[in-house]
């Protein structure tokens, strides 16, 4: 079996695969429960987080656009979700869904809501499973960011740890070994990653094992990215 084909990395799609703004966020309110805090940075804007066991939501608010007695306009949505299975750091959570109203967009606050998640929540995030191109240039630019580091992930079902050629891989990424999910069914290490042009790339010298791949591509070594913030 060749590397590539054992190798499943984020999926790219196309950004008509996900419009999002006006149409996916009409749906939602502000109730009197949600607590509106002012968005770190000092803009007008405002955030509040909904949290289950299941689930996390990040809103965007712009307090100044009131119809109908509302308490402010839903302008962004970020939602994360427990990896599954679980992720061996503590306090991890998986990108599902990011967007903001076209007339906002360009402003910096799709980084914003990422940024509440990782200082203000202490949550490590991953990426979610596929990316538009929008999407992978915001996590290149959080790799850019003084005290963010964003590194490649790699998960082996243990089975897998048994092939000479799986070995052989593990030892081509020369990063941390990040350790083993619940049950231990799947052991997790890290690669170092660099700057692209448009996305973030493997900073090793071998090309087995890149953050991105088609849509259609499969495999059953995993990878992706991990975001922490470490001041």
């Amino acid at each position: 079996m060749r590397a590539k084909e054992i190798i499943s990395e984020i999926y790219r799609i196309p950004k008509s695969n996900f419009e999002g703004g006006k149409s996916y966020l009409s749906v939602y309110g502000i109730s009197r429960n949600d607590k509106q805090k002012p968005l770190p940075g000092g803009s007008k804007f405002t955030y509040f987080v909904n949290a289950s066991s299941d689930e996390t939501n990040v809103f965007l608010v712009d307090p100044t656009v009131r119809k109908n007695g509302s308490k402010g306009l839903i302008i962004g949505k970020l939602s994360l979700e427990r990896p599954i299975p679980s992720f061996p750091l503590a306090n991890t959570l998986q990108v599902g869904i990011i967007t903001l109203r076209e007339q906002y967009r360009g402003q910096g606050l799709a980084m914003a809501l990422y940024g509440i998640v990782l200082t203000v929540l202490h949550k490590n995030m991953l990426a979610g499973k596929s990316q538009t191109p929008d999407g992978r240039k915001q996590w290149l630019k959080l790799a850019s960011i003084p005290g963010c580091e964003v590194v490649g992930y790699a998960k082996f079902p243990d089975e897998m740890l048994n092939n000479t050629e799986s070995l052989d891989i593990v030892a081509e990424l020369g990063g941390d070994y990040l350790g083993e999910s619940e049950y231990g069914r799947y052991q997790y290490f890290a690669f170092p990653l660099a700057l692209g042009e448009k996305e973030l790339l493997n900073a090793l010298s071998t090309n087995r094992v890149e953050p991105y791949i088609p849509l259609r591509s499969t495999g059953a070594i995993e990878t992706g990215l991990l975001a922490r913030w470490k001041p």
